[in-house]
């Protein structure tokens, strides 16, 4: 603050500076919440089963149907 005098400190002390306190960080949460995650996951899960030929597609089964 201009034009506060500061009063003298003896050669045995320390001198505080004031500061200002530091505010915690926030931190981003780990998990986000995501719509229809559950459905995009099982949707994976077959796309994975397909490439490796653990599932027929659904048209492959419509045309055994017949």
């Amino acid at each position: 603050m201009p034009g506060k005098k500061r009063l003298p400190v003896p050669d045995n002390q320390l001198t505080l500076i004031p500061m200002e306190p530091e505010l915690p960080k926030k931190h981003k949460p780990r998990v986000k919440r995501i719509d229809g995650l559950e459905e995009r996951v099982t949707h994976l899960e077959a796309e994975v089963a397909l490439t490796r030929g653990q599932l027929d597609r659904e048209e492959d089964l419509d045309e055994d149907d017949d």
